[in-house]
């Protein structure tokens, strides 16, 4: 889904790994609209044995919402938060930005195997998923949330259709365990007495 997306950012996903490109598969099947799109280049750099890693955004790669929005990005800057770990890490990152709307950062990589480039997602997450569809995007993360949260209550596939899809992809395997479905499920159970 939304293919077109990539080719107008000018983002080739053959620079991302084949783990990356497998969890974008998945959270592509929970986004209703790509809201906006930006390409940032990304330059790492080493000073006193710190590794760091600076971004820009390229101006011709904006594209919906990210074309009328200005950036501290629009210039060479250190890159930070969810940036930060999808560059370092060379991982897919999915998070809620500085303005509470979900982004999803994947790194592309050059020739030598460093980050190179990260492209950076508005999507617009389809709340309406039916259960089955939620675990088949959660993918491995399904077992991470369902593993955490069975070691304080029984674990039923029907939580999830009580957390927000938005939250389910944004928000780590721990927080949607201890902060949406166990006080959730704990919470029913001292309101019914068992």
């Amino acid at each position: 889904r939304h293919p077109e997306q990539f080719d107008a950012a000018g983002f080739d996903l053959l620079d991302s790994t084949a783990d990356n490109l497998e969890t974008l598969r998945n959270v592509l099947t929970a986004v209703r609209a790509i809201r906006g799109s930006a390409i940032y280049d990304v330059k790492r750099q080493v000073e006193e044995g710190r590794e760091d890693y600076l971004g820009k955004r390229d101006a011709a790669s904006l594209r919906g919402i990210a074309a009328g929005s200005r950036s501290s990005f629009d210039d060479w800057n250190r890159l930070r938060g969810h940036k930060k770990i999808a560059a370092s890490g060379r991982r897919l990152k999915m998070g809620y930005g500085k303005d509470g709307a979900p982004v999803v950062i994947l790194p592309g990589e050059d020739e030598q195997g460093r980050v190179a480039r990260l492209l950076l997602l508005h999507p617009e997450i389809d709340e309406a998923l039916p259960v089955p569809d939620r675990i088949r995007t959660l993918g491995r993360k399904y077992h991470l949330i369902l593993n955490h949260a069975s070691e304080y209550v029984e674990w039923s596939d029907d939580y999830l259709a009580r957390v927000p899809m938005r939250d389910l992809l944004m928000l780590s395997d721990e927080e949607i365990a201890d902060e949406r479905i166990v006080p959730m499920v704990r919470g029913e159970a001292r309101a019914s007495g068992k």
